[in-house]
């Protein structure tokens, strides 16, 4: 258990864990790094999503082969469910051994993912003035899952030219939940969820109600009618795949009640909506035709086509805010619950990374002797890449209040995590005066269906890096100080200490590592060009 309610210790068990594995592994012999005065990063942690995927089949669509399970277990057990209801695409390529799994990264999310480590390297060394970035620097921890390790892969081969340059940490167990990914199932297995909490965030989200203890707040619709023109225009493009009775889209809107293992949520028509949304923007990325699942013919989406999938997007969007952030409707910080549960633990990480970066010891000291010696290196670790899912970056932005707005030619929605986009923080030495700074990294909606690398100009190749504003600490950056604060006094929630610590992590290869893009696979009606 913690020590300090300021600025709580690592507790015991967390010796020989993750943490201090990437702790001292990013930032072993930091003595190594000159430190530099000119404002250029002096580390760099980027938080990724992993790239484009093939959907979980819905009730009634053509499953992939490993007959995944439905998106919404209470859709599945309706006979009218909306998802039966539309025409979804087939992601197998026609292979009768199956290749493709549901949620697996693509080869062409493998490609596209190639690409950002490519933009990655190019703004590494064009943000470091002075200093070289070298893949030696580089520091990288997946999930356990084919996407993400396969994602990992993909940007190790663009930042350093082969996939197997840099070693892929992960956890051991390829069936346990990784803390640092989502923390809910740790959570809830050491008593840390509070159902209440988590109730009244969901419900002070989704209604803007006055805040107050305990909540009961059973009418659920707002988010509909504030989303009821987007839901509108998302409809009219699903009613062009409409098989038959595409008169609705999903249930009534309802709460979900917690439990002592499961967070709140919002159901209904927002959250049909998102992750209708979701899907056919995944086909839209991998160059499919948004109108015509499974179409062989090049693919062709109409101005109107792209202006009703980008509503969808923007319900997409709110949704996230609503059960993801805790932030759609009420503004009260102290509200906010869900994503701590989820991410305070991957929060604290990247704190405790920096302070150790800056020789500080706001989160605890770190001792060196519990160190795996595989992880035990001489020469500093300046870059980390966490790859993971858009669950990190909307806890990210719920926990530190924080929002991105791509430029409106990217044609990314405010705030929207697609395939591929992370959240990038760079630990800034202004004169002995540490910072944070985060920027949001995605491609262009379109560049999506483009498998070209990166030209000679490619600050305008359709890859950017854009600023983020942190409502937490007022501004579009942090002293270092001011997110020491958001970790530690998060830390425990609700009178339960929910930083996670315990699990082991190697570098070994991990059931599902596809590796290279030899071991991903492309659904046959892709037509990139």
């Amino acid at each position: 258990m913690f020590t300090n309610r300021s600025f709580p210790r690592f507790p015991d068990g967390l010796r020989n864990s993750v943490a201090v594995a990437l702790l001292v592994a990013a930032l072993q012999g930091a003595a190594a790094l000159a430190e530099d005065a000119s404002g250029a990063p002096i580390l760099t942690i980027i938080v990724t999503r992993h790239g484009v995927r093939s959907y979980s089949p819905l009730v009634g669509a053509n499953d992939t082969c490993d007959k995944a399970e439905a998106v919404d277990n209470d859709e599945a057990a309706d006979n009218n469910s909306p998802s039966a209801k539309y025409k979804w695409a087939d992601w197998n390529p026609g292979d009768p051994t199956c290749p493709i799994k549901a949620n697996d990264l693509t080869r062409h999310g493998y490609v596209l993912m190639t690409i950002m480590g490519n933009y990655y390297r190019n703004r590494l060394k064009a943000d470091r003035k002075r200093q070289q970035f070298d893949c030696g620097q580089l520091f990288v921890y997946a999930d356990v899952d084919q996407r993400t390790l396969g994602t990992a892969h993909a940007l190790v081969e663009g930042l350093c030219t082969s996939p197997s340059a840099v070693k892929i940490f992960h956890e051991v167990d390829p069936n346990n939940k990784d803390p640092l990914f989502n923390a809910t199932e740790w959570t809830s297995k050491n008593g840390g969820i509070v159902p209440e909490l988590s109730n009244c965030a969901i419900r002070w989200s989704a209604t803007a109600a006055p805040i107050k203890v305990p909540c009961s707040y059973p009418d659920a619709s707002l988010p509909t009618k504030v989303f009821n023109s987007q839901l509108s225009q998302f409809k009219e493009l699903l009613d062009k795949r409409c098989i038959q009775g595409c008169d609705h889209l999903g249930r009534d809107p309802f709460f979900q009640d917690a439990d002592n293992k499961h967070l709140a949520s919002l159901k209904g028509q927002v959250d049909t909506a998102r992750t209708y949304s979701e899907n056919v923007f995944l086909e839209y990325a991998q160059c499919g035709d948004i109108t015509a699942p499974d179409s062989l013919v090049p693919s062709k989406a109409s101005p109107v086509d792209l202006d009703e999938l980008q509503k969808g997007l923007e319900v997409h969007v709110g949704g996230y805010a609503i059960n993801g952030r805790d932030d759609f409707m009420n503004k009260d910080r102290t509200a906010v619950y869900n994503p701590f549960i989820r991410g305070e633990t991957l929060l604290w990480h990247i704190v405790a990374l920096m302070d150790q970066r800056a020789g500080r010891t706001g989160l605890g000291p770190i001792t060196k002797g519990a160190i795996p010696g595989e992880l035990d290196v001489k020469s500093g670790k300046s870059v980390v890449i966490f790859s993971g899912h858009d669950t990190q970056l909307a806890a990210l932005g719920g926990m530190l209040d924080a929002h991105w707005l791509p430029p409106a030619a990217s044609n990314i929605v405010r705030d929207d995590m697609p395939p591929g986009s992370a959240l990038v923080f760079d630990l800034l030495n202004q004169n002995g005066a540490y910072r944070v700074q985060v920027r949001f990294a995605t491609m262009a909606r379109d560049r999506f269906r483009k498998e070209a690398p990166l030209g000679d100009d490619w600050l305008h190749d359709g890859v950017g890096l854009y600023p983020v504003t942190i409502g937490a600490c007022g501004g579009a950056t942090c002293d270092l100080s001011q997110l020491e604060a958001v970790a530690s006094d998060n830390a425990r929630r609700g009178g339960k200490d929910i930083v996670a610590y315990g699990w082991t992590v190697n570098d070994a290869g991990a059931p599902k590592d596809p590796k290279n893009v030899d071991g991903v696979f492309d659904p046959k009606w892709t037509k990139c060009p």
